[in-house]
């Protein structure tokens, strides 16, 4: 999962249909990565957009996503 989040930020939606699990799973596996200091989530209206730390980038060894 944290790759499909370092590849795009993403909803919590978006990462379970793009791993293929439920959004209750996506969302049970971001709060951990987000307790985790590995992803960092924020509120745009009744969605959470979903986007990876640098310490995840450093953990993944590769560069993350332009945010703008």
């Amino acid at each position: 999962m944290l790759t499909t989040i370092a590849a795009q930020a993403a909803t919590t939606t978006q990462i379970a249909r793009r791993t293929g699990v439920s959004v209750a799973a996506a969302s049970q596996h971001a709060t951990v990565l987000r307790e985790a200091g590995l992803i960092a989530t924020q509120r745009r209206g009744n969605r959470s957009i979903h986007s990876v730390t640098p310490a995840a980038t450093k953990l993944i060894g590769g560069a993350a996503p332009d945010p703008s």
